[in-house]
Parts: C-alpha cells; sequence; structure tokens
C-alpha cells in the first residue's frame, strides 16, 4: 500500500440544493466546514436515520473520474462532473476505493481534506442508468473534513496522504475472517489487545477500534480477499 500517490483535478463542484447533481465551477471556496455556498457546508448536519443534528462528517465529498469512465464503458452512460453529488472529480489516484477514515487528501493550492469515510451509493444516482448505485457500491468516492481551507482549482495536483499503515496482526480466526484481533506487531513490538471498543464493515474491509497496552486507542482494518491488516494510532485514553 503506497504511502503517497498523487493525481490531478478535472472539476470542483457546488450546489445549492441536495441530491444530483452539483455543478461545476472555475473555482470554489473551501472554509472550515466544506465548500462555501454548498448544500452539505456546515459543522452539524441532520441525520437521515434518526432526525438528530450530528457532527457533520460528511463536509466534503471527492469522486474518481476512473469510475465514471468504466461506467460509460459497461453501460453507455455519460455521468457528468459533479453527477455523483461531488465536490471535487479527480483523475490519477484510481477508484479510491482503498481510501480510509483518517487519510488525507492534499491540494497544491493548501486545501487539505480528512477521509471521513466511503460514500455509499444512493438511489438518486438510478437516475444515469438502474444498475449505476449497484455498479458504483464501493467505489462511489469518499467524504470527509477539511483540515485546512483555500481556493481550489481544476487542474491542482491532489495528494494521497495514508494515516495508516500495514501491521501483522494474530487473531482468533472465524469461518470466513479474522472475528478478534488478540496482538498487534507494532513499533518493533508486540502489543496485546485489552478489549475490542467498536467494530463494523466496509465493502471489503473489516474494522477494529481496539484498546492496547499503554491505554493506547488504535483502529486496525482487515482487508477481506488480501489477509492484511493496516493501524492507524487514534488517542491515549487519559493523558
Amino acid at each position: 500500500m503506497d504511502r503517497e500517490r498523487s493525481g490531478t483535478v478535472i472539476a470542483v463542484c457546488l450546489s445549492t440544493r441536495g441530491g444530483v447533481p452539483k455543478y461545476p465551477q472555475e473555482q470554489v471556496t473551501v472554509g472550515p466546514y466544506g465548500v462555501e455556498g454548498d448544500y452539505h457546508y456546515g459543522a452539524f448536519r441532520t441525520s437521515r436515520r434518526t432526525g438528530q443534528t450530528v457532527p457533520n462528517l460528511r463536509q466534503v465529498s471527492v469522486c474518481a473520474r476512473e469510475v465514471y469512465d468504466e461506467l460509460e464503458a459497461q453501460l453507455g452512460v455519460r455521468v457528468p462532473p459533479g453527477g455523483f453529488s461531488e465536490n471535487v472529480l479527480v483523475e490519477g489516484l484510481g477508484d479510491l476505493s482503498d481510501l480510509e477514515p483518517g487519510d488525507l487528501l492534499r491540494f497544491a493550492g493548501g486545501v487539505e481534506f480528512e477521509v471521513t469515510d466511503q460514500n455509499v451509493p444512493c438511489n438518486n444516482l438510478m437516475v444515469y442508468h438502474p444498475l449505476v448505485p449497484r455498479l458504483v457500491y464501493g467505489r462511489r468516492g469518499i467524504v470527509g473534513v477539511v483540515r485546512a481551507t483555500g481556493t481550489l482549482r481544476p487542474g491542482e495536483v491532489v495528494t494521497v496522504v495514508r494515516g495508516s499503515e500495514e501491521v501483522q496482526v494474530e487473531a482468533y480466526g472465524g469461518s470466513f475472517y479474522p472475528e478478534r484481533p488478540l496482538r498487534v506487531q507494532w513499533r518493533d513490538r508486540w502489543w496485546d489487545v485489552r478489549g475490542i471498543l467498536s467494530q463494523g464493515k466496509q465493502p471489503g474491509r473489516r474494522l477494529y477500534v481496539v484498546l492496547l497496552e499503554d491505554d493506547l486507542h488504535v483502529m486496525l482494518c482487515y482487508y477481506e480477499g488480501q489477509d492484511r491488516w493496516s493501524l492507524r494510532s487514534l488517542r491515549r485514553t487519559r493523558s
């Protein structure tokens, strides 16, 4: 897994309304909570699932042109820049499916995003073709938060900086995947897992937030079908 790789910004987009699409701009201003003037801008948002106000971890979204090109080849449909309601369309970084929470997108003009999640396809994308949500599952791109503000323009170089590193993990083996991490080899030593604080699933990977010795929180990611793990350090439980 490369620690860094670079691509190019193809389009920058915004819309004052939700849904698809967003509309390409000559440039956008990225403020502390997203693209200024965009529907998704803000420190908080309303959860569609609960209806409650929650911190906005979906301030910005990024998609890959490679996915659009593949859809055109497979289905004969052309998705325009902004068509998946993305703020930024990039090229040269692959389909973005390998990006994880904590990874950074650094733009040449100084803007920086932190990845918070993969962006799950919604039924709005069926406006292009009924099969689109299924075909782009796990490859719609990412959502994230702003870490550095500024002006963002097409043509800028964008670099992925990994927030995690590959590690070895000893785990209790389930029928189809490791079910419980037991020990982690990291920083030239083995660490015992004191507890699993939470776990979840994303396309092609399983995530575990665990407590290690010395009161360290880390996120472990297991890549299904590849039999490898990565680790991202989070925080200590006390100072």
